[in-house]
């Protein structure tokens, strides 16, 4: 084990708006009972989807992720695609930058949104459509994946040292009404980053997400996906929302045996989430 850990962490924030004082609180509380953020377990990027706005809400949010590690210093709003009512919903994507000497250096950021079948995605880095837009056409009910690209800029641990990684998040985006067959074709998702930021197929990643569905593997076009979730002591995922464990991950092969964990504590409250948090421990030695 190196001297420090980094993890990836995903929230559902169930309508988040940012103007409720009683609810930013409640985060606040929640936030902080989650055991990470110490100098030895550092969150590399946090990934917060159903957001209302780009202002309020990202502004609360920017303030709110510091109370799970204050070196959450990225800071990246996206676009994702829209609700049933046709309203924009945002991600909110903070990445960890401690100092010059410790950070994770972004390479890229964006969205990825598939047709109405999801047979097809297309990849919108921010330098090629503004991060907060959307391209014409969606249709209420669909959302893309934001994510974010880069490289471990690590000073502390040189374990960690230009390792990359590639980090994407989803809330249930099944333009069919599909789950499970939405589930499927992710791996087109995950396909349409690498090609448009041209990684090299040795860069790991992790797909986070509320994917409206319990954890199952996927495979599509020859490239497979297996979930990694929290188990009980029966092997059964942890549920992450009242009834149903329908947050965890999907990784590429070599982190497919990381950790995941869940928090109830940000769902512990009615003024808090439907979902509890969930995160992964990542290993400098599965990253290249």
């Amino acid at each position: 084990m190196s001297g420090r850990e980094f993890h990836v962490l995903y929230q559902n924030m169930t309508v988040f708006g940012g103007g409720s004082v009683a609810r930013n609180r409640a985060f606040i509380s929640g936030f902080s009972q989650i055991a990470l953020g110490s100098a030895a377990n550092r969150v590399l990027v946090a990934g917060f989807t159903e957001i209302g706005n780009a202002g309020p809400a990202v502004s609360a949010l920017t303030a709110l992720a510091a109370n799970i590690d204050d070196t959450l210093q990225g800071s990246y709003t996206i676009a994702l695609g829209l609700s049933a009512t046709g309203l924009t919903e945002y991600a909110y994507l903070a990445t960890y930058a401690e100092d010059a000497a410790n950070t994770f250096h972004v390479d890229g950021y964006g969205k990825v949104i598939g047709t109405q079948d999801e047979t097809q995605w297309t990849c919108y880095p921010a330098a090629t459509l503004a991060s907060a837009s959307l391209p014409a056409g969606l249709t209420p009910g669909s959302r893309g994946l934001a994510y974010v690209t880069g490289t471990i800029v690590s000073g502390t641990d040189p374990s960690w040292q230009g390792k990359q990684l590639a980090v994407l998040f989803a809330h249930g985006m099944y333009g069919t009404g599909d789950v499970y067959g939405g589930m499927q074709r992710l791996p087109g998702a995950v396909a349409a980053v690498y090609t448009a930021h041209k990684l090299p197929a040795t860069v790991g990643y992790v797909l986070a997400g509320d994917f409206n569905a319990s954890p199952r593997p996927v495979s599509a076009s020859g490239t497979s996906l297996a979930p990694v979730f929290a188990a009980d002591t029966m092997g059964k995922p942890v549920s992450t929302t009242q009834d149903h464990a329908y947050d965890f991950f999907f990784t590429s092969p070599a982190l497919s045996t990381a950790t995941a964990t869940v928090w109830p504590q940000t769902r512990s409250g009615p003024a808090l989430s439907q979902h509890a948090a969930i995160s992964l421990q990542l290993s400098s030695q599965t990253l290249t």
